[in-house]
């Protein structure tokens, strides 16, 4: 059982980053390696993006959106095991896990879900007919508004009771499934629409029989590999950047280190946000990872 101290919890969680980042910097971490590391991490953000959009067309758009979550969220996934690790280690330190979680959580609402709007309405501005444009989503995306609220409340209980039990992980994972099991009755969309996808997209969806959904799974797989390899060095030599720049430890911990961990995310989100038709599918993007983060990332 993991007890819920409300205070104290962030110089914590602070001083285990600190620990986490002292591991990672030691194992090689260098300001030059951002040369080969920041590429990488575009191009597999870029490869895991288009097969997204690709997938779309052949189950339906959640259900894609929810497999290009579970890829982008390697790297968080990563760094919440090894504080997770740490505090079964001391039991003392197991609110560290949850004071993590919620922080990343409210880098990706704070921050996320405020830049996407503004890449959007910035984008748009010249074509918009309005000064504020809005964001206006499809039907089929109420179930991911609505697949945020089941894991919300159940951390309301949670917060009430002042604990988090090998049963509370249960629930969530639970709740993930259902989910999950409700975006498989959507339908895919249709082809007709395919002609907005970028071209390599559209390039998958080409191909004829077999081959098809091995070049949308050669998509995933190849960015979700580059993405596996690449996390760890890329979060070293920004972190390597950083420093060499001067950044505080401070700033480092409680922000840059989160930021770069969901850095996957914000690559698709943006780079959808620049398109009017797309824009939803970049606040769905966010929505989708905040649901793994609320459940199995908690659940984990």
């Amino acid at each position: 059982m993991i007890a819920c101290w409300p205070s104290g919890a962030g110089l914590s969680s602070a001083h285990v980053k600190l620990k986490v980042l002292a591991f990672l910097s030691g194992a090689g971490g260098s300001a030059l390696a951002a040369l080969w590391t920041f590429p990488s991490m575009l191009g597999s953000a870029f490869l895991v993006t288009w097969g997204a959009e690709a997938a779309q067309f052949l189950i339906s758009q959640g259900l894609a959106l929810a497999i290009l979550a579970w890829l982008q969220t390697l790297p968080e996934f990563g760094v919440e095991a090894v504080i997770a690790w740490d505090a079964g280690r001391d039991p003392q330190r197991a609110h560290l896990a949850i004071a993590n979680l919620t922080g990343a959580i409210r880098l990706l609402l704070g921050l996320g879900w405020p830049m996407i709007y503004f890449v959007f309405a910035t984008a748009g501005r010249k074509s918009a007919t309005q000064r504020l444009p809005a964001i206006r989503l499809e039907r089929e995306h109420a179930v991911e508004i609505i697949g945020l609220v089941p894991p919300l409340l159940y951390f309301g209980v949670i917060l009430m009771k002042s604990s988090f039990t090998w049963v509370d992980a249960v629930v969530l994972l639970v709740l993930y499934l259902v989910y999950l099991w409700v975006l498989f009755q959507n339908p895919p969309h249709t082809v007709e629409n395919l002609g907005d996808a970028p071209a390599v997209s559209r390039w998958a969806y080409r191909q004829p029989g077999w081959r098809r959904p091995l070049a949308i799974g050669a998509l995933f797989g190849a960015g979700g590999l580059l993405l596996f390899v690449t996390a760890h060095p890329f979060l070293e030599s920004m972190l390597a950047v950083a420093g060499v720049l001067g950044v505080s430890q401070f700033v480092l911990v409680q922000w840059v280190a989160p930021f770069l961990s969901e850095f996957p995310e914000k690559v698709s989100a943006f780079y959808w946000a620049r398109r009017v038709t797309h824009a939803p599918l970049a606040l769905m993007n966010m929505v989708s990872s905040n649901i793994n983060q609320w459940t199995v990332l908690a659940a984990m």
